[in-house]
């Protein structure tokens, strides 16, 4: 079912995470393919009523570059084009400062598949997600501390968990399984 709250609202479910992204970088997950300023992401996604959800967020700088594909048999937007149509080849913001300048925050840039580090008060484009679950490749420790719920890993400056090592382990098991022929990577809701 592309639209569960049947009103027009399509999203994208992660199998792997279980996080559902606002799928149409038109729609109103994506405020309308407007770009804004991250305070005000912030605040929208957290205001965000789509599909029948109350609960959407900004994504993490992990969760959001879980998404991004660096693919050279795509063209731009790196993204996958199927369950993310509309998406613009440019920066998406993320919940996730900057920890070295908190005045930053970081992004994708679906231009080019690259995180970068842009200041708060310029715009950037915008896409909610929400949910997420523990996955045997996930330590359990880093789903108590609720990485997977849109918590930035980083505040005043370092890794607030400690964990950055173990979350890169995570990605790469994410990447792992996404590559693989017999698991499923998305499916539409």
């Amino acid at each position: 079912d592309l639209d569960p709250a049947a009103n027009g609202d399509i999203v994208t479910t992660d199998n792997v995470t279980g996080l559902m992204w606002a799928s149409d970088g038109n729609a109103a997950g994506c405020n309308f393919a407007a770009s804004t300023d991250w305070n005000s992401a912030i605040d929208w996604a957290q205001n965000l009523s789509f599909a029948n959800q109350t609960d959407w967020r900004l994504p993490n700088i992990n969760q959001l570059y879980l998404i991004c594909v660096k693919d050279a048999g795509i063209s731009a937007p790196y993204i996958d084009h199927t369950y993310f149509p509309n998406t613009v080849s440019n920066n998406y913001w993320s919940s996730t400062s900057n920890p070295n300048n908190t005045d930053n925050a970081l992004n994708v840039n679906f231009n080019n598949g690259n995180v970068n580090n842009n200041i708060k008060t310029n715009n950037n484009y915008v896409r909610a997600v929400r949910g997420g679950k523990c996955r045997k490749c996930f330590p359990r420790d880093l789903c108590q501390k609720n990485i997977l719920r849109g918590l930035p890993l980083y505040s005043s400056g370092k890794d607030i968990f400690g964990l950055e090592n173990i979350y890169s382990a995570y990605i790469k098991c994410r990447r792992r399984k996404r590559n693989t022929n017999n698991a499923l990577k998305f499916e539409l809701n």
